[in-house]
């Protein structure tokens, strides 16, 4: 089964939000933190509700904790 469009926008908010983490010159920066909320939310509130987003933002949340940790 193919990804919907609904399901493809959410994997691009994702991919855009970890290449910033990459790209970025202080990925300890505790702005990563705030601009993940505000990105996911400026990216999904229109596709999903605030408790999806929330969902993934912990997610995400955790997935950049493993990142910083293996610097």
């Amino acid at each position: 089964m193919r990804p919907t469009e609904k399901q493809k926008a959410i994997c691009d908010a994702i991919i855009r939000e970890v290449s910033w983490w990459r790209d970025s010159n202080d990925i300890d920066s505790p702005t990563h933190y705030a601009d993940l909320e505000d990105c996911l939310s400026a990216d999904l509130d229109d596709l999903i509700g605030e408790s999806e987003r929330y969902i993934i933002q912990q997610k995400m949340t955790a997935i950049y904790h493993v990142i910083r940790r293996n610097m």
